[in-house]
């Protein structure tokens, strides 16, 4: 006799993994998609978990999201348009995305005495 597992069947279907890059392929989000196919969003999570092929589907379509919602803020910021809000956009990549302000860096600059006497010298004529 065989054991059942508790719970509900899965809802999963292999077609997602083409379907969620499709509806992310527009800028839509994991809860749209998850809405979409009559699921909550911490179902698509745990899917991810369990099957590798939409694990990775949802990772692509979350980079192609990103790239989408990148082209309109290019976009708004090339031709001005009065429509296009650049706050309002960073804000939204921000919250969405995780981009942030870089608040230091860390590059790390060699100078050497001939580098610096040659800024010594730049200021000078500068100040001639």
């Amino acid at each position: 006799m065989s054991k059942k597992k508790p719970g509900q069947p899965t809802k999963y279907k292999p077609e997602y993994c083409q379907m969620i890059i499709e509806s992310m392929s527009k800028g839509t989000s994991v809860t749209a998609f998850a809405a979409d196919i009559g699921v909550v969003k911490d179902t698509l999570y745990e899917w991810a978990k369990v099957h590798p092929e939409f694990s990775d589907s949802m990772k692509q379509a979350m980079q192609i999201c990103e790239k989408w919602w990148e082209a309109r803020g290019m976009k708004g910021m090339i031709e001005g348009s009065q429509k296009f809000n650049a706050n309002i956009w960073m804000f939204f990549m921000k919250n969405r995305f995780k981009w942030s302000d870089r608040t230091e860096s860390t590059q790390i600059i060699e100078v050497n005495d001939k580098d610096i006497e040659e800024v010594k010298e730049a200021i000078k004529r500068l100040e001639e």
